[in-house]
């Protein structure tokens, strides 16, 4: 048997051992440039962003040709791969570029190629694991109110391990949320279903049981609800995930805590930021 040393790459992603800092650092510079070359991005501009700030709405009916089709169905199936593994950064965009997949427009292309421009611009950096040495879970969660042209709205959730960023996830509600609150809290479910799932995953690797696990959100009125009995009467057409989360509280499962808005890493996957607020949102997430 050989003694290969210690590993430089998994799954396509590059591994940085830091011996100082007790840290390892996961990115995909290799892949970024394997999308950049598809995307034959020679002459394009960089931008600072992954996604446009107050974005114009789009012309449904300026529909994409056949070439061009292939190449935006190729590179967000490329970019989805990275904003998965490695780059929590471009997860809004790329979520919004999923959900055009069917009838693309020139200007659902447009915002492609504003991500690939942003790749451009930052093509190394990546996770930091082991950003501290407290062994324990926590998750962010927000909610964007009806963003959708249906109505719906958009739900959010990243989880923490060592202070570091270790799953993430931003969908589409399946529900018509009547309100804000009703957003936030089906926010909620999930990540109260995952505190479930992690403990099983942290026994198998002989970590110590934690109950409870904390979800926080910058959402008072989701807090308030979980104090009252039964269920408010705007609020009872939820029927199990209101009783779920309220259920997972009692039983010690979850605590649900508030968070400052400025302070919630999980804001910056519901909707597009501003420079500033991106910067700030990147250095939440552990990216460097």
């Amino acid at each position: 048997m050989k003694d290969l040393g210690e590993p430089k790459q998994y799954l396509n992603c590059a591994l940085d051992r830091d011996y100082v800092n007790r840290t390892i650092t996961m990115s995909q510079k290799a892949y970024v440039q394997k999308v950049l070359r598809t995307a034959n991005v020679s002459g394009w501009k960089d931008t600072p962003l992954p996604a446009a700030w107050r974005e114009t709405p789009a012309d449904a009916t300026n529909i994409l040709d056949d070439d061009a089709f292939d190449q935006y169905q190729s590179l967000v199936g490329m970019l989805n791969w990275l904003a998965v593994k490695t780059r929590p950064d471009i997860r809004f965009a790329v979520t919004r570029l999923q959900h055009r997949l069917a009838k693309p427009t020139f200007a659902d292309y447009n915002a492609m190629q504003h991500v690939v421009k942003y790749l451009r611009r930052r093509p190394d950096i990546g996770i930091v694991l082991g950003r501290t040495d407290e062994l324990r879970f926590y998750a962010h969660t927000d909610a964007s109110h009806t963003d959708w042209e249906d109505s719906k709205s958009t739900e959010r959730c990243i989880w923490y391990f060592a202070g570091s960023p270790i799953m993430w996830s931003t969908r589409k509600q399946t529900i018509t949320a009547n309100s804000t609150t009703v957003a936030e809290w089906c926010a909620l479910d999930q990540p109260c279903r995952d505190a479930m799932w992690l403990n099983k995953v942290a026994r198998s690797f002989m970590l110590p049981e934690q109950r409870p696990m904390e979800i926080y959100t910058d959402n008072i009125n989701s807090q308030l609800l979980l104090s009252k009995k039964g269920g408010k009467s705007a609020n009872r057409w939820l029927t199990l995930r209101y009783f779920f989360v309220k259920d997972a509280v009692a039983q010690g499962n979850v605590e649900i805590h508030r968070v400052d808005t400025k302070k919630n890493a999980a804001d910056g996957f519901t909707k597009a930021l501003a420079k500033d607020q991106f910067e700030v949102f990147t250095e939440l997430i552990g990216m460097i």
